[in-house]
Order: structure tokens, then sequence, then C-alpha cells
């Protein structure tokens, strides 16, 4: 008798009650501190600009995408990609040469904040042309706003209701270059 969906293009298709991705506040904390250990397992450098992905790797979540944008940017953007079972396989399937990539492995559900909190925007490339991106709306969105993260992702049909103050857009690398550029500038 009831039905709840995560989001708007789910809702569209089946009705029912959007219910949002939600986490603990508790635990997406920002301080100094937190910024610091995150930042320190990641391995990140006091000076880059960490643009976040944590999740599995896979074709239609548009990571070729974002090292083509880093491309485009100078080397102090640098793709931390969290969840990577095989750094010579990812290798293979991204051309990473020419941008600055660091993969790490799958982590603790409980390790995510840290490792938000040591970023500074989460990217959501997702290939439009691809069903699943259709339909799902990542998690990554809610993780990366409850950290305070600006959250970039391709215009995709479970985001049409969010505003664009709500989550930044872009279709290509180019247009995520420029978000990238303007969130730097602009870290407020």
């Amino acid at each position: 008798p009831l039905r709840t969906v995560s989001n708007i293009a789910l809702r569209n298709k089946f009705g029912g009650t959007i219910i949002r991705h939600a986490r603990e506040e508790r635990d997406f904390q920002l301080t100094p501190e937190t910024r610091a250990a995150g930042r320190k397992a990641l391995g990140a450098r006091r000076r880059d600009f960490v643009v976040l992905f944590i999740g599995t790797p896979r074709p239609h979540k548009g990571l070729q995408v974002v090292v083509d944008a880093l491309r485009l940017l100078n080397r102090r953007f640098v793709l931390h990609v969290v969840g990577v079972s095989s750094p010579e396989a990812f290798a293979k399937e991204t051309a990473c040469k020419g941008a600055r990539v660091v993969t790490h492995p799958l982590v603790q559900f409980s390790e995510v904040p840290k490792l938000l909190a040591g970023g500074d925007a989460v990217v959501l490339m997702q290939d439009v042309s691809n069903p699943i991106s259709w339909f799902q709306i990542p998690a990554k969105i809610a993780e990366g706003l409850s950290m305070g993260l600006p959250v970039i992702m391709t215009d995709a049909p479970p985001l049409a209701d969010l505003s664009p103050r709500v989550v930044l857009r872009a279709d290509d690398a180019a247009g995520l270059a420029q978000q990238l550029r303007h969130v730097r500038k602009h870290d407020d």
C-alpha cells in the first residue's frame, strides 16, 4: 500500500513518495581536525585540490570524463578514486596520462566521512546514455553534501528536481573543468 523511491525519475515511473538517501549527521562533521585527518588518509598535499570519487568505478560512472577534465586544469587538481580493487585494471580502463589520479582500495563505510572531510569536491559524471543513469541517484550526493562539499554531476533524470544551488551540473569534460575552476576560486 505504500511505495517509496529515492528520486523523481523513479517516482515518475512508479509513483510513490520520495525519501532521499540519508546519513547520520554526527558522522559527517567537517572541522579542521577531521579535514586534516582526511587529507592525511588520502595522502593529499596541502595545495592539492582534491576531487573525490568514492564508490565502485564502473564505465557508466564517467571517470574518464573526470580525468579528461583534469587534463584541462593545472596539476593542483587531483582525482582520488576510493574503491579501486585493482589499480592495474583501473589504469587499463581509464586513460589517466596527463592527469593526477590516485587510487585507493575499497574502505569500510565508517571510513567514508573521514575521507570526504579531506576532499574539496565530489564528482559524479554519469553517462546519461546508460539506462542505469536514468534512475539511479548516487548516495555520494547525500554524503558529499552532508560534509558540506560541492557536488558536481551530469544533468541526469534523477536530479531533475534538485536545484542547481544544491548540485552543480556539468555535461562534459570542459564543463566539469569550468565548474572545478569556479569551485576552487569561490570555495564558499
